[in-house]
């Protein structure tokens, strides 16, 4: 399962949250990776960099 969303902190602080859950072969426990990405720290660049996140922990976790 993944997922991309735009969160807001109480202190009003926003950015994209990324969340990856896999499940490898032969195990029951299913492994939960999340990173957020704040705009103040990337900028316009947020989502591209939670988008590259993702995709980087999704081939990984295929291969």
């Amino acid at each position: 399962m993944i997922g991309i969303e735009k969160y807001t902190l109480k202190d009003g602080q926003v950015g994209w949250q990324v969340s990856l859950s896999a499940k490898a072969q032969n195990q029951a426990a299913t492994t939960v990776q999340t990173r957020r990405f704040s705009c103040t720290q990337y900028g316009e660049q947020a989502f591209q960099k939670a988008l590259e996140w993702f995709e980087d922990g999704y081939f990984q976790a295929a291969g």
